[in-house]
């Protein structure tokens, strides 16, 4: 084997034929030449050595079967994903390939691509590179060139993925097998993305009745683009109403730019692209317990989403209910009188937002108001808790936003209250449930100086007629019709200047008057101070005298003046008078009636109404069996009366009901006296009233 160095020997015409097989080397190029000699040994001549050599020479034509195979080693892409390709090319010989091609025109759904290579051993490549593949190599025989190409997929890419990759020979070389010099991959789309939503107001707590802004972000990470993605959400019934509006950010886009209500929409985002939508709803007033708002987005058909536990996110807020509770009181005047009423305007409002449930309003009255009735009436969807009641006001009652409670409160003064009526009226609520921003405006006080105002009333009547140097009686009834005390209330009487041997003497006090403790009688008066006089007080003071011993007449002249600070509204009737005619002939015993009735010139309605009359015998005869009647007006209602007796005299009754009071006085004797006190329920409605009394003289007597 190998090189042909050898001998033969040779007959004439004989030969020797040799067989040479020869492989030739595979990077063998240009001509191959072979020459073969053949040389006489010594001794022996050759005549014709010319033809002692011979040549053959042929033209290399080299052929090489190069073979390429591609896979990414998957049947299917993600868009937006990555990909990588291994792409071997092989050279099954027979000859050598120097700068043999390799190309790979990458799809345009392929964005971006970076690839290296690495050859065997002896063959060789270009090392690496970006974009599409367009490299050489020199492969040995059996020689291979292995790219690894890692290609970046558009987000947006759909349909298959097809990638073909290709080897071909240098110029010169042969390839007897071109079939297998390309190869393609191709992938089917798997479209994924992970959508995430994330949701908040800001705020741990909310307030019924505000508004809150909640920001829901919704966000693409990939890798694949998504189209159509649906975002929801539906409003917890606590939020009565909504608005909200959507921007997206670049390669992003809302279906619906904004809108009010639920969300219900779709959005498009590429990877890393965002959906920002900013709801402001409106709570309702009346929300309890949390308030949770839920917000969802989801794939449409189709592309997957390879982490679904971040596709929804919830808002959860905790009750901070805020309510602005106010109050407010007056009585409309600055000052008031004791004795008297005052009617107070108690208004609980609340101003929100947030509606109250148990809120306490409470009116606890001063000591100088001695009673009171009062009425409640709503707005706004508040419900008075008892439409009216007596004494203090205690009540818990719910109030809406807006809603009001009004309660009219008709007090009634004590006679005998002094300085400043100050009356406070609170409304609360439990301050662990609701938080009130403006606790200043939880109390209202209503400051009325007392002024004493006390209507004294004086009736004096006397022996009319009397014989010279007869007895002469006089009583001086001291009443006050109020509405305030009167103590210390002064009492003067003037007496006539012919009056001989005057005495005086408090005969009766009734309905919580004190007599004087002293009657001063001289220097031509009597006077003295009244301990205690309080409203429908009445105290009968009795003077007695000789007439003079001449013809004429005399006039005694009472008058009773109030304390100091006590103002009395009527002072006309401060004083009264009597005059008795002295006559030389004998008087016969007659009765002389006199009724006094007094009442309030106005008095509120619904309210409290009190008649007080006096009934006088101021003699000198009795009136036995005389007859007193008075009709009360039917308007006025739970009509009843008391009687008291002084100077003898003896009440047919202590006391009674009804409008129609008609008595016999069964004992009227001379200087007698009644005092009925009539109390009833004025009407509801405004209107004049008159009530007339009458005393008659028993049947027979001529006074």
């Amino acid at each position: 084997m190998g090189n042909i160095n050898t001998t033969v020997t040779l007959v004439k015409g004989g030969t020797a034929t040799f067989s040479l097989t020869a492989t030739i080397s595979a990077s063998a190029t240009g001509s191959l030449t072979n020459t073969a000699t053949v040389a006489t040994p010594p001794g022996t001549s050759d005549p014709t050595p010319g033809n002692n050599t011979a040549t053959d020479t042929d033209t290399l034509t080299p052929q090489a079967d190069l073979a390429m195979s591609k896979t990414d080693n998957s049947a299917t892409y993600i868009p937006g994903g990555t990909v990588v390709y291994t792409i071997v090319a092989t050279n099954n010989g027979p000859s050598v390939v120097t700068n043999a091609l390799i190309t790979d025109t990458l799809p345009a759904s392929i964005t971006s691509a970076t690839w290296t290579c690495v050859a065997s051993a002896g063959s060789s490549c270009t090392a690496n590179g970006t974009g599409s593949i367009n490299a050489t190599a020199t492969l040995l025989v059996n020689g291979t060139a292995t790219f690894t190409l890692t290609a970046q997929v558009s987000p947006n890419a759909t349909g298959n993925l097809v990638n073909t990759a290709n080897v071909a020979p240098p110029q010169g070389t042969t390839d007897p097998n071109p079939g297998n010099n390309s190869a393609t991959d191709t992938d089917t789309p798997n479209p994924q993305a992970d959508l995430t939503i994330n949701k908040t107001d800001g705020v741990d707590t909310y307030t019924a009745g505000l508004s809150t802004t909640y920001t829901i972000l919704v966000t693409n990470t990939g890798p694949s683009s998504v189209n159509n993605a649906a975002v929801v959400d539906t409003l917890p019934t606590g939020i009565t109403s909504a608005t909200w509006s959507c921007v997206a950010s670049v390669n992003g886009n809302c279906d619906a730019a904004n809108g009010s209500g639920n969300i219900n929409t779709t959005v498009n985002l590429a990877p890393g692209a965002t959906a920002t939508f900013t709801v402001v709803a409106q709570i309702s007033s009346t929300a309890t317990g949390n308030l949770v708002n839920t917000a969802t987005v989801a794939l449409p058909a189709g592309p997957n989403d390879p982490n679904q536990q971040n596709n929804s996110s919830t808002d959860t807020d905790t009750p901070d209910p805020r309510a602005d509770l106010a109050i407010t009181k007056t009585d409309g005047v600055t000052t008031a009188t004791p004795g008297g009423q005052t009617v107070y305007t108690i208004v609980a409002t609340n101003n929100g937002p947030s509606a109250v449930f148990g809120v306490s309003i409470t009116d606890t009255f001063p000591a100088a108001i001695t009673s009171a009735t009062w009425t409640c009436t709503s707005a706004g969807g508040a419900i008075c808790p008892n439409a009216n009641g007596t004494g203090n006001i205690n009540e818990t009652a719910d109030l809406p936003v807006g809603s009001s409670l009004t309660f009219t409160v008709t007090a009634q003064i004590s006679p005998n209250a002094t300085g400043q009526l100050i009356n406070t009226a609170t409304v609360d609520v439990d301050s662990e449930i609701f938080t009130d921003p403006n606790p200043s405006n939880n109390t209202a006080t209503d400051i009325d100086t007392l002024g004493p105002a006390a209507d004294i009333v004086v009736q004096k009547n006397g022996t009319g007629i009397v014989q010279i140097n007869g007895a002469v009686n006089y009583t001086i009834e001291i009443k006050n019709l109020g509405p305030s005390s009167a103590n210390g209330t002064t009492f003067s009487d003037t007496l006539p200047a012919g009056l001989g041997s005057p005495t005086a003497i408090c005969t009766s006090a009734l309905a919580g008057a004190v007599c004087p403790g002293v009657l001063n009688v001289g220097g031509g008066t009597v006077t003295g101070t009244i301990p205690t006089l309080p409203p429908g007080g009445n105290l009968v003071i009795t003077i007695t005298g000789t007439a003079p011993g001449t013809i004429g007449s005399m006039t005694n002249v009472a008058t009773a003046t109030p304390p100091q600070g006590v103002t009395d509204p009527n002072p006309g009737n401060n004083t009264s008078a009597a005059m008795t005619q002295v006559i030389n002939t004998p008087v016969p015993p007659v009765a002389n009636l006199a009724v006094v009735k007094v009442g309030p010139g106005t008095v509120q309605t619904n309210g409290t109404i009190t008649y007080y009359v006096t009934v006088n015998n101021a003699g000198p005869g009795a009136a036995n069996g005389a007859s007193f009647s008075d009709t009360v007006p039917a308007a006025i209602t739970n009509v009843s009366w008391t009687c008291q007796s002084a100077g003898g005299a003896v009440c047919p009754n202590n006391n009674g009901a009804g409008n129609v009071i008609a008595q016999t006085i069964a004992t009227f004797p001379a200087n007698g006296q009644l005092v009925y006190t009539i109390t009833g329920t004025a009407p509801q409605s405004a209107q004049s009233l008159t009530n007339t009394a009458t005393i008659a003289t028993p049947p027979g007597d001529r006074s």
